[in-house]
């Protein structure tokens, strides 16, 4: 078998050649890497990186070797498992890497994987969004009977942006989500959906979950004394459920109804892709997709769900026509449809606790605010978000928060207020515990008490580093 370094030669020559006398790649003695008769800079070869680097660091070691790249320029990560591997080596981490990489701007050139090493060729790509034809495929040829599928490739889309770190990496290099933080996800989409009487699917039929969904908001609504057309409703139902504050009869209806709404995404939408798209790990209880297709999702899924929020109004008002009188208009549903994107998950909660805290200071500036001058800011915008989760909540002067408005701050600005953002964090925690570790749980995919802080850090400047380079979006610098 070709040895790592052998391999790591001819790669380098195949799509690196260099001239030897050129000042700007160094030889071994000046800590780069003979490579034939060429040469490479050490800065181009990364060696063991996940043995190195734990994963709340890497994409920021990922990106500090971006900026030393120019455009095209050739990146090659080198990892060895040693002589004790065997031929099942696990692709997960190669297949986190590769979307690190992806969401970096660094495409995937080539794989080279043995049992005891691989190879990872990348190149420096200009930052553009990547094609989702597997998606539009599938779309395409779907029946159109119901808006179950047009559901899960949106949670899937929603909690790729919101929380692509929650996800679970399989050894075969596929991914795979939570069952249950798909279900909850589709019942805050067909909430608002059942309340407007807006169908679903195609004949006189209900949704699998339907009547223990409609149960549900009805008894939600008869407890907080809310009519059941409200937003609020379903705000302050969330809010609880958070904070795991639902008395018992209504925590265990929304039990049930979730089991329902799991047992439709697996025997609906998956069973019926017959893993062209999807596939359930009932071990894991996780729905999966392969690595390449969220890797998709968390690049392009912000302008996905759009495209998918506008199939989904056209089919629901085809859907509601049959038989009906007055048809339902697809702007109606479309509103409909994007009123669980704006639910204010009381963002109340924050104001309160920020109003009761003493010497209470900007996240932005430190000047002192008082109850008067204090605005809850979203450090990632919620008109690009939806997230009011507390850890996105941050105390700032009222007029700090109207010059950010809906702008995405600069990672440099995140690391120099970092300190007084972990202590707005370790604040809000402590005041509601429960919800806190609920939302950074979803966010990130766990919550290690030791080290929760570091690693929310490092995703919030994960986000905000895609936001503003690939995404292209308004940046602030404080």
């Amino acid at each position: 078998m070709m040895s790592l370094e052998h391999s790591l030669r001819q790669l380098v020559q195949r799509y690196q050649p260099v001239d030897a006398g050129k000042e700007s790649y160094l030889g071994e003695s000046a800590a780069g890497y003979n490579v034939g008769s060429s040469q490479i800079a050490s800065s181009n070869i990364i060696r063991d990186p996940l043995d190195r680097f734990p994963s709340h660091e890497l994409f920021h070691f990922l990106s500090d070797q971006r900026q030393q790249l120019k455009t095209d320029d050739f990146l090659f990560i080198a990892q060895n498992f040693g002589q004790s591997a065997n031929n099942n080596i696990d692709q997960g981490p190669l297949a986190r890497l590769k979307l690190l990489c992806s969401r970096l701007g660094l495409s995937s050139v080539e794989s080279n994987i043995t049992e005891h090493y691989w190879i990872l060729v990348l190149r420096k790509r200009a930052w553009a969004a990547q094609p989702l034809d597997r998606i539009e495929s599938v779309l395409r040829h779907d029946k159109k009977t119901a808006t179950y599928k047009l559901a899960l490739l949106r949670a899937f889309c929603d909690i790729a942006e919101q929380g692509h770190d929650s996800m679970y990496w399989y050894a075969d290099g596929r991914a795979g989500v939570s069952l249950n933080r798909l279900a909850e996800c589709w019942l805050e989409y067909y909430w608002p959906l059942l309340v407007h009487d807006i169908a679903q699917i195609r004949g006189n039929v209900n949704l699998k979950f339907e009547k223990g969904l409609r149960l549900l908001i009805q008894e939600a609504a008869e407890l907080y004394r809310l009519p059941a057309e409200s937003i609020n409703l379903l705000s302050v139902f969330l809010t609880q459920r958070e904070q795991d504050r639902l008395p018992e009869s209504l925590a265990n209806r929304y039990s049930r109804v979730i089991k329902e709404i799991s047992q439709t995404i697996i025997r609906g939408p998956v069973d019926y892709t017959k893993g062209e798209l999807f596939e359930y790990d009932q071990a894991q209880q996780k729905i999966m997709v392969d690595g390449d297709l969220w890797q998709e999702f968390c690049l392009s899924g912000y302008w996905v769900r759009d495209s998918l929020l506008v199939r989904w109004a056209e089919l629901s008002a085809s859907l509601a026509a049959v038989g009906v009188p007055t048809p339902v208009q697809k702007a109606h549903v479309f509103g409909v449809l994007l009123e669980s994107s704006n639910v204010a998950r009381d963002q109340s909660v924050a104001s309160k606790y920020y109003k009761q805290q003493s010497n209470l200071c900007c996240v932005w500036t430190d000047e002192q605010i008082s109850a008067k001058t204090l605005a809850v800011d979203h450090v990632l915008p919620f008109s690009l978000w939806f997230s009011n989760d507390l850890w996105n909540l941050q105390p700032s002067f009222k007029a700090v928060n109207s010059r950010k408005g809906d702008k995405v701050p600069l990672p440099e600005l995140l690391q120099q207020r970092k300190d007084p953002l972990l202590d707005n964090w370790r604040y809000l925690y402590e005041c509601e515990p429960t919800q806190f570790k609920s939302e950074v749980t979803r966010t990130i995919g766990r919550f290690e008490q030791r080290n929760w802080r570091e690693q929310l850090f490092s995703h919030l400047l994960q986000t905000a580093e895609i936001a503003v380079n690939a995404r292209q979006l308004p940046a602030w610098e404080g």
